[in-house]
């Protein structure tokens, strides 16, 4: 995947919302703790790391992950394809 994502022309805020969905720890949870994502095989990821692994701000992450659960879908749609310039644009009014 590291390939792969640096090789494709995303825009900052498609890597945001990518981070986003990448970040399965909630704030204060231990990633060396047993959870249902490590048995399933998936690697727990903070959003701090997220963020360095795809080259954007935490900033950058958490308003995308606004976007994710605030948003509706239309403007999810328009970060994932490029239509909207920030991820701070779409919630910015909420």
């Amino acid at each position: 995947m590291d390939h792969n994502i640096h090789r494709r022309h995303l825009s900052s805020s498609q890597r945001a919302l990518i981070a986003a969905k990448l970040a399965n720890l909630r704030r204060g949870q231990r990633a060396d703790l047993t959870n249902k994502n490590r048995e399933a095989g998936i690697p727990a990821c903070s959003q701090r790391e997220a963020a360095r692994f795809l080259n954007v701000s935490g900033d950058s992450v958490q308003q995308a992950t606004k976007v994710l659960k605030e948003g509706t879908s239309e403007e999810i749609r328009a970060v994932e394809t490029g239509l909207a310039a920030r991820c701070g644009r779409v919630c910015g009014s909420r």
